[in-house]
């Protein structure tokens, strides 16, 4: 079994945009942007048992999405006739947004494949006009969404299919 650690740290002098591409088994991805800038991450995955984490602050309007690339696309680019080529299965999706910056944030999961992504989570906070997209397609699925400051607006749209029950429960909270 393949094991792969990726930790990525951004300072606030190096703040800009991370992209990923992943593929394998049981891996853990963990990006922190501490940014005055404008950061964005992105994380595509197509592998097995992995937690994603993206975590942005500071005072920079902050962009996260993790999802799946396309079926039929390779990590290249090129297009692959491989109809499988999204598995991303036993999933723990989570994108936390902090600061005075406008947050943005989307977990997409390709609704043709049957995931099993517990415990996907976006908590945005601060005085930032925040938005957020959650897409997600399985069975087993937990999903909490938090949106924590009363004084802004905020925006969100959430598409859940539970494809085998039991499914946990999905929550939408705002502060």
């Amino acid at each position: 079994m393949k094991r792969l650690l990726f930790l990525l740290w951004i300072t606030p002098a190096a703040a800009g945009s991370v992209y990923i591409d992943q593929v394998g088994d049981s891996n853990n991805i963990f990006v922190e942007q501490v940014s005055s800038g404008a950061p964005q991450a992105t994380i595509l995955n197509q592998g097995d048992d992995n937690n994603l984490t993206i975590i942005q602050n500071g005072s920079g309007n902050h962009a996260a999405f993790i999802g799946t690339p396309p079926v039929g696309m390779n990590q290249d680019g090129t297009i692959n006739t491989n109809t499988n080529a999204a598995n991303n299965n036993n999933n723990t999706l989570t994108i936390v947004q902090s600061g005075s910056g406008n947050h943005t944030a989307a977990i997409n999961l390709d609704g043709t494949t049957s995931n099993s992504n517990n415990g996907a989570a976006i908590h945005q906070s601060g005085d930032a006009d925040k938005s957020f997209v959650l897409n997600l397609s399985g069975s087993g699925i937990t999903a909490k969404v938090l949106q924590d400051s009363p004084t802004v607006p905020d925006s969100g749209s959430m598409s859940i299919q539970c494809l085998t029950p039991p499914c946990s429960g999905y929550s939408y909270t705002k502060h």
